[in-house]
């Protein structure tokens, strides 16, 4: 399977630097939406890794855990960066060329 990523896309999508070291809850938040999108589409641990540029997937796991957790409780900020992420996928599917279908 065929895995294309564009780290730069998802930055402008949530609005966020998703390359900048920072713990700041939003930037956390738009990482670990990402890390759990792309996981849902099978990518696996090492993969996400890294293009995110760490030694260890624990990161990633621990990231995929919170959000999967802030999920279910509707936290609102994992909420809205999790659907920025699924509208767009959305948009692009259901387009063809830039014609709605």
């Amino acid at each position: 399977m065929k895995h294309h990523f564009n780290v730069n896309k998802y930055s402008e999508i949530l609005g966020v630097d998703l390359t900048r070291k920072t713990r700041k809850q939003d930037y956390t938040y738009a990482r670990f939406a990402v890390y759990y999108y792309l996981r849902e589409k099978g990518w696996g641990l090492k993969k996400i890794t890294d293009y995110f540029g760490y030694k260890s997937h624990s990161s990633i796991c621990n990231g995929i855990n919170q959000m999967r957790d802030k999920l279910s409780y509707g936290d609102k900020l994992a909420v809205d960066y999790y659907n920025m992420i699924k509208d767009d996928e959305y948009k692009v599917v259901t387009t063809i060329n830039g014609i709605a279908i």
